[in-house]
């Protein structure tokens, strides 16, 4: 298999949480912060040859100090500082991974810091899909009803053509660099990697079967039931 690469995304406001500390360094009952659960999870996939972390500015020395009192050598991983927003952060990353090399035909896999329940067997099937076609975007299909509301003009959404888009998502390096790059002045405008990679190639796109435990922690109660162990 090719090198795999994984960037984990820690550079978050928690706005929606509404909490003091960022959600990111909210410590659970056993006193491990959210983005280092999520950490562990990562390092069960033995598949994932190198790490970056992408941190909120200015934090980059609190994560390796987390890191440091887990016994966790923070030489052993590299650290960006994230952007504005999240792609911003991405592109970041990305940017710093060109730099070398031997990262030339590598595969990268972006997931959320925000996402503790991953499981190594799901990271492993996306990035399988992904080595097969050259990317791997996990997506569950919507069961609500949908509806968009614009003023006085309201709309039922056909919801057996809705999907929720999930990290992690996989893509292989190199198309991947040249989307972000592309469309590095308007990243603000795109929610996910997937979406920047369409606006520029315009296919390419490959989903996987997401899973309904990893949810995104963005809510008050979610953050507490994670801190509880539920």
């Amino acid at each position: 298999m090719s090198k795999v690469i994984a960037i984990l995304l820690l550079a978050g406001k928690s706005e929606r949480t509404q909490t003091k500390t960022p959600k990111q360094y909210a410590l659970s009952k056993k006193k491990v912060p959210l983005f280092l659960e999520t950490f562990f999870r990562l390092k069960e996939a033995d598949f994932i040859d190198e790490t970056f972390f992408v941190t909120p500015e200015g934090d980059m020395e609190k994560v390796q100090e987390f890191l440091k009192n887990a016994g966790i050598n923070p030489l052993n991983y590299s650290f960006v500082e994230g952007g504005k927003t999240r792609e911003e952060s991405v592109y970041h990353a990305l940017t710093k991974i060109k730099e070398n090399p031997a990262n030339r035909d590598s595969f990268v896999l972006i997931h959320d810091a925000d996402r503790p329940y991953i499981k190594a067997s799901f990271l492993k099937r996306v990035i399988e899909e992904a080595t097969k076609k050259g990317t791997a975007i996990p997506a569950l299909r919507s069961h609500d009803s949908l509806v968009e509301i614009q003023g006085d003009s309201i709309s039922y959404l056909p919801r057996e053509n809705i999907y929720r888009v999930q990290t992690p998502q996989a893509f292989l390096f190199p198309p991947l660099y040249d989307a972000f790059k592309a469309r590095k002045e308007e990243l603000s405008f795109y929610s996910d990697d997937a979406s920047v990679y369409l606006a520029k190639h315009q296919k390419g796109l490959f989903f996987v079967p997401g899973e309904e435990e990893n949810i995104k922690i963005t809510s008050r109660e979610e953050l507490e039931k994670w801190r509880k162990g539920k």
